[in-house]
């Protein structure tokens, strides 16, 4: 079976019809842009809270840009 296919403690991005971490590395996706993603797509934990971590990663990515 496919490691896409299974996941370590937890099922909850086993229900998306493609894992994050494949549409990532298929689609050369950085680690920084990865995690705002994660966050915003998240169905475990307070919503508001992962939106708030998305905004926290995304204004980073800004900083750099800004640079």
């Amino acid at each position: 079976m496919s490691s896409f296919y299974e996941q370590v403690g937890g099922e909850h991005y086993l229900d998306f019809k493609i894992q994050p971490m494949e549409f990532f590395i298929k689609n050369k996706i950085g680690k920084a842009e990865g995690d705002a993603i994660q966050y915003i797509i998240r169905k475990k934990g307070s919503r508001i809270e992962n939106l708030n971590k998305a905004i926290h990663v995304l204004q980073m990515l800004i900083e750099l840009e800004n640079d």
